[in-house]
């Protein structure tokens, strides 16, 4: 204290004196440390000043109370002192700023992004195309699924990508990539996502969804990573006849996959709270867009009328899906990993929403072909009427759907019947599985 310049000394004094009416003397220079000759001195500077007063006490005792005067330098000194404090908060800024450039090279960012397929188009839409050129990718990908999708990898830009083949249920693995290269953040959007598939055979979707999801946020966890994003889907939270589903809503899932997507966000909240993890969930609608695979209801159907073969509509076609084009969700999920606020969860949505039997037509009417193609099957077991999400607290991040959906939908179409190539080959190879 003693070192001090006499300014900041006499300003320490103040806020003492304002803090404790009517201390004495030797109460200042007990808790200041300093000694009763340097406070005798400060005390008569403020006296002179007006900046306190002295109240005699009985025999020679005094007290010292702030002024008017007093209380306006304290604010005075306060402010200055925010000010200056602010000026050194900007410059440990700077150094941390400077620290990472030294660390991570010209400000490039690492992720992880678990899975390829309909979502890991991600590698050649919201990575590139939203301009992040500041970012380096890293994918992860079962066998099978590279198999079913390798066509999508081939055609990334490989000097900000790289693929690796393997299981987000493989601790080690991941664990070493994480350390090899100095992972930021991790995306996972691996998942096994076919309805259809979870009723026939739900184990697969335990195993990648729920195991798979612990084996990353282990990894994470261990090594504080400054975010986790878990992409998970409206159909968690159930169906509903009217309104929309908003991120406080209750999880009632229906089928196979959608319990396991539930459960898979349970353990992302559980780390968040528990471990402190920075982990944020987004809840999308129906993607649809290139390159997704083609057993989901949109390239199904455009596939198969390309083919002149029969559209197998469930039921009576009045199930009703919220439908976002692809790039809209990812530049979403951009704005979420940079703006979303932690252990939140936030829904991605475009807001139209079109009965199965309605995409049916627009696919039939652009592609100029019958609707007698149209074969109306056995509805799914379990089959959610409809989903609708709430789109309030995504909004307020600054985001909305770009694309609009009559473009979006014949832009996707058209490209199914200009990329043959991508299609065909999977359907021949996978023909148990696109049905």
């Amino acid at each position: 204290m003693n070192n001090l310049p006499i300014g900041d000394r006499e300003h320490i004094v103040i806020e003492e004196i304002s803090r404790n009416y009517d201390i004495t003397q030797r109460k200042i220079s007990k808790k200041l440390g300093m000694s009763l000759g340097m406070t005798n001195l400060i005390l008569k500077r403020l006296t002179s000043k007006g900046y306190i007063k002295v109240k005699q006490l009985s025999g020679k005792k005094v007290r010292y109370i702030l002024t008017p005067k007093g209380f306006t330098e304290k604010a005075k000194k306060s402010y200055r002192f925010i000010l200056k404090t602010i000026d050194s908060l900007k410059n440990i800024k700077q150094e941390i700023q400077n620290l990472i450039m030294k660390e991570y090279g010209k400000g490039e960012r690492e992720f992880v992004i678990c899975g390829v397929g309909e979502l890991a188009t991600i590698a050649e839409i919201a990575f590139r195309d939203l301009g992040l050129k500041d970012v380096r990718i890293k994918y992860i990908s079962k066998p099978d699924n590279l198999a079913k999708n390798n066509s999508v990898i081939l055609s990334v830009d490989h000097t900000n990508h790289k693929f690796i083949k393997g299981d987000i249920c493989d601790a080690l693995l991941i664990d070493k990539i994480l350390d090899e290269h100095k992972i930021d953040a991790i995306i996972n959007f691996a998942a096994e996502s076919h309805v259809d598939r979870s009723i026939r055979a739900p184990k697969a979707f335990l195993e990648t969804n729920v195991k798979g999801t612990l084996t990353l946020l282990e990894a994470a966890r261990d090594r504080n990573l400054r975010r986790f994003i878990q992409i998970s889907t409206d159909e968690v939270y159930g169906s509903i006849e009217r309104g929309s589903f908003k991120e406080t809503d209750a999880l009632t899932p229906n089928s196979p996959y959608s319990a396991s997507k539930a459960g898979a966000d349970m353990l992302v909240r559980a780390f968040n709270v528990t471990f402190g993890l920075q982990t944020i969930i987004t809840r999308s609608s129906n993607n649809f867009g290139p390159f997704q695979y083609p057993e989901k209801l949109i390239p199904l159907f455009i596939t198969n009328a390309l083919n002149n073969k029969s559209l197998p509509l469930y039921g009576d076609g009045m199930n009703v899906r919220d439908w976002l084009f692809v790039l809209d969700n990812c530049e979403a999920i951009d704005i979420i990993l940079h703006e979303g606020e932690v252990g939140e969860v936030y829904n991605i949505a475009s807001g139209v929403e079109k009965t199965n039997k309605e995409i049916t037509f627009i696919i039939l009417k652009e592609l100029n072909k019958p609707k007698s193609l149209i074969n109306y099957v056995k509805d799914r077991f379990g089959h959610d009427k409809r989903y609708s999400l709430d789109l309030k607290k995504t909004k307020k991040l600054g985001w909305r759907p770009k694309h609009k959906f009559s473009e979006a939908m014949k832009k996707t179409i058209h490209w199914y019947k200009n990329n043959e190539w991508w299609w065909k080959p999977l359907i021949e190879k996978h023909k148990s599985l696109i049905q």
